[in-house]
């Protein structure tokens, strides 16, 4: 129930998610949008987004803003001598921006190299924001050409290890990728498959221009990267085969993209006899380009392989327009396509190939069986609505099951024990030669033993055993009750009470983890009862030797008031705070003040106080 207390805070408060995103794409620019996407839905929700990219996408690298999301520009990572770039631009960038923003309440590190994913995990662990690494492609197998390129390589397998370690989900694109991440050890319970979404608003008829250089008859589409394991080499072979085999309609084929291996394909292509006859190359097509592109297409050619973003995209984008999808190679893809007859995966030999696709594009009731069916698979399966949703939900729920003011509090808790535990051994190491010499003092003038243990309510209300000097004698009346606190009271205790040197055995308490050096006072557990639920809250830490209440009044002030200022501690909790206290401590023991309340040895009970007021009332 807390949990989905939290959770239902975050989502109506609205959090600052910070996306690094040196690859960003946005709509006027050609490729996947999916940090884009992603952030106008998170927008939409109510959640604040900023995003910080390369220089490739702000050309100006002025700060921008798109949609009420704030997008920053740095410098692009470059490797230096063969090392991860672990002082790049955009790392340096990354790292300020998870420091400088302090409101920031989680970070999406989307494909990032490993300097920035090393910077990441430092600069979150240091301000205690949790993240998520978005893991969209698996990268390629390079050997390296020499040892300082080696070293650098294994370097980077360090630091992405390390980050994916520390990050708190790690989101795939695909199974493919999944699987890849368990192979590189990455825990099976921290992946999660967030695939590349298809935006349906790609479905709608676009009224702009068609931006392919063909059009009429049956057309072919494929946008994407040209890099390796596509198979765009294998459409230029069934181009060729299907210009030896004539068809009844005029089919052309359009590769919309670019890459390394754009000069490669369009050389295959004219030796092939097929470039600007049965195929045709055109530049990328951005996003808003796209829908037009789309729907002068008859189907879309789309990779089998999951292996990035980039290459998967022109699947989804078939799917979201509602075109059958001509898939090539085998792969998941493939599978999907086949079992949901949302097209047909081409055969390896390109003269079958030509032949089954060829049949395919003839039944014109098939086509649209076909199309059908892929966008049903885009609004349902694979819906960009669907997926932010899921994706946003995973947000919502890594930040409602560990708030930063939470791990901060935990952390700074676990700092003051260390810090317990080395003062209070030190001190009685130290102090060892005065303690002793008290225990004599008191034996001498009030008689064995010279230390009292009394049960005292600590942390969370539990009992413990508290030691103190003691101050008083054990004298008793005739009826056998003790003597009035005024009586008992010697001079020797007065002293040690001023001084506050009674409470120097509670350091064995310290060292035990029963109390700390600095926090509210143990008071006695009869005035458990007596406590208002606000009240109650003061044993929400370890009681301390010295506290808030102690160096504002001390035994001076009301009981309401001693109370007010150790809820003010428990609130206000930091390792600062503690140190102003302690050298307020000092201050207070030399000069006695609030050694004892008006009229009073020590401080009137509690109970005793609260037993009057409730009479008077009645």
């Amino acid at each position: 129930m807390a949990n989905m207390s939290a959770k239902s805070d975050a989502a109506r408060d609205g959090l600052h998610i910070l996306i690094l995103d040196p690859a960003l794409r946005l709509p006027d620019q050609p490729g996947p949008t999916r940090s884009f996407d992603l952030a106008k839905r998170l927008r939409q929700t109510g959640h604040r987004v900023s995003i910080l990219c390369t220089r490739a996408a702000l050309a100006d690298a002025t700060p921008a803003e798109v949609d009420g999301i704030r997008i920053d520009a740095a410098p692009e990572a470059r490797h230096r001598f063969g090392f991860p770039p672990a002082t790049s631009g955009f790392a340096r960038a990354a790292g300020w921006r998870i420091w400088r923003h302090k409101d920031v309440d989680l970070v999406l590190a989307a494909d990032c190299s490993p300097s920035v994913l090393l910077h990441t995990t430092f600069f979150c662990f240091y301000r205690a924001i949790p993240f998520l690494i978005d893991t969209r492609r698996i990268p390629e197998e390079a050997r390296p050409s020499h040892f300082i390129e080696g070293l650098g390589d294994l370097l980077g397998r360090v630091a992405v290890r390390f980050a994916t370690r520390s990050a708190r989900k790690i989101l795939a694109l695909s199974d493919d990728i999944r699987e890849y991440l368990v192979a590189v050890r990455v825990p099976g319970a921290k992946i999660v498959v967030s695939p590349l979404a298809s935006d349906t608003a790609l479905a709608a008829a676009s009224e702009a221009e068609n931006p392919l250089p063909v059009s009429g008859g049956k057309i072919l589409l494929y946008s994407g990267p040209f890099v390796d394991r596509v198979g765009l080499e294998q459409i230029i072979a069934v181009a060729r085969a299907l210009r030896e085999s004539p068809t009844p309609d005029s089919l052309r084929i359009v590769l919309c993209g670019d890459g390394p291996q754009r000069a490669r394909l369009e050389s295959l292509a004219r030796d092939a006899d097929v470039l600007e006859k049965s195929l045709w190359f055109a530049p990328p097509l951005s996003h808003r380009a796209l829908p037009a592109a789309l729907a002068a297409a008859t189907a879309v050619l789309a990779p089998a392989s999951h292996r990035s973003m980039e290459i998967s995209a022109a699947f989804y984008d078939g799917l979201a327009a509602g075109k059958p999808v001509i898939v090539v190679g085998a792969g998941a893809h493939r599978a999907l396509i086949e079992g949901r007859a949302a097209g047909i995966g081409l055969p390896a030999d390109p003269a079958a190939a030509a032949r089954e696709l060829t049949d395919f594009l003839r039944d014109g009731d098939g086509l649209r069986r076909a199309g059908q069916q892929a966008l049903a698979l885009a609004t349902g399966r694979f819906n960009i609505e669907r997926t932010a949703a899921d994706v946003r939900a995973l947000i919502e729920d890594t930040v409602a099951a560990a708030p930063r003011a939470v791990i901060l509090r935990e952390r700074m808790l676990r700092t003051k024990r260390v810090i317990d535990v080395v003062v209070s051994a030190t001190a009685l190491i130290v102090l060892s030669p005065l303690m002793i010499a008290l225990a004599i003092a008191v034996c001498v003038k009030m008689g064995w033993p010279p230390i009292f243990a009394q049960v005292r309510p600590g942390f969370r209300g539990e009992t413990f055993r508290i030691y103190k000097f003691r101050t008083m004698t054990g004298e008793k009346d005739t009826a056998g009750a003790l003597l009035p606190d005024e009586t008992r009271l010697t001079p020797l205790g007065k002293f040690l009470r001023r001084t506050s040197l009674d409470e120097l055995p509670e350091l064995i308490n310290v060292l035990l983890g029963d109390m700390s050096l600095v926090g509210p006072r143990p008071l006695l557990p009869e005035y458990l009862p007596h406590y208002t639920a606000e009240q109650r809250r003061r044993h929400e830490l370890r009681p301390g030797i010295t506290g808030w209440s102690q160096v504002n009044g001390r035994n001076a002030s009301s009981w309401e008031d001693k109370f007010k200022l150790d809820v003010w501690y428990v609130d206000n909790l930091s390792l600062w705070l503690d140190f102003k206290i302690v050298l307020k401590t000092f201050w207070v023991a030399v000069t006695g003040a609030g050694v004892n309340a008006p009229g009073h040895a020590t401080m009137p009970r509690f109970d005793e106080v609260v037993a009057r007021r409730e009479g008077a009332e009645d």
